[in-house]
């Protein structure tokens, strides 16, 4: 009789260590998964590479077209204006864009989109930013002027205002 009665205890323990050991595991698997969904993810970066993409892809945007074709990575400078550019892009009040079309011989032309961000573009360089974040992107572009291709950098500077 001894020998059920201690096997009886001896599970019990083994059962407690293990309904223990099961309710740590999934304390830290709850812990794993809060610290995972809870974090701040920075897309910036990701945003100004798709506003890129927009204005050198989109007839809506820079990009040249001509006879209902369009030619990705050349700017048409016919539609380097302030409305084609905020008509282009859909952004929310708190983001902004400065976009600058450089030929290479050093003419330089420059647009803002979002008239709040106007203030910060100067800030861009300065180490520590509080209140806003910038990204830059720069790209190699053929800039269509009149009859002729003359290449050039488009340079983009997306910012936003925390």
């Amino acid at each position: 009789m001894e020998k059920r009665g201690s096997s009886l205890v001896q599970e019990s323990i083994y059962l407690f260590f293990r309904i223990i050991l099961f309710g740590l595991i999934i304390v830290i698997i709850l812990a794993l998964v809060s610290m995972y969904t809870n974090r701040k993810v920075d897309i910036l970066q990701e945003e100004t590479y798709i506003i890129n993409q927009r204005l050198l892809r989109s007839s809506d945007c820079l990009a040249f077209e001509e006879n209902q074709r369009v030619y990705q990575g050349i700017v048409d400078i016919n539609k380097f204006e302030q409305s084609r550019l905020e008509n282009c892009v859909a952004l929310t009040d708190d983001k902004g864009f400065n976009v600058s079309l450089k030929y290479i011989n050093g003419d330089i032309t420059s647009l803002v989109v979002n008239d709040k961000i106007e203030l910060y573009i100067d800030l861009c360089d300065v180490k520590k930013k509080h209140g806003f974040e910038c990204m830059n992107r720069t790209d190699f572009v053929l800039i269509k002027d009149k009859d002729s291709l003359k290449p050039g950098y488009l340079n983009l500077e997306v910012i936003k205002i925390e």
